[in-house]
């Protein structure tokens, strides 16, 4: 091998060497479009967040209203109930696991 042929190898072994180190590094470098898309994925859920909320907080007064209403219903399912007990009537329909205890109704008017 000749002193050419020698520095013809490391030559060419120093290119391909800074060739992966440039990859490396341009690799590794943090660009500015993650950073952009970071800060635009970031606004975009807080633009979802917002809707999201006020949707959440309108259902929960629904359901709050709803529940209210459904223990009138049952209160009155009782109250009913026992009326029909009181004037000596057999109802034909009882609710299965109700919650509600139906007392007796006093000053029952016909």
């Amino acid at each position: 091998m000749s002193i050419a042929d020698a520095l013809l190898i490391v030559g060419a072994a120093s290119g391909i060497l800074s060739l992966v180190i440039t990859a490396w590094r341009e690799r590794n470098k943090p660009t500015v479009d993650s950073a952009n898309a970071s800060s635009v994925n970031t606004a975009a859920n807080i633009a979802l967040i917002e809707p999201l909320t006020k949707r959440i907080d309108e259902m929960e007064n629904e359901i709050a209203a709803m529940r209210g209403e459904l223990e009138d219903l049952r209160l009155g399912v009782g109250i009913l109930t026992a009326q029909l007990i009181e004037v000596g009537r057999t109802p034909r329909w009882k609710p299965r696991n109700s919650s509600t205890t139906a007392k007796p109704v006093t000053g029952f008017k016909r």
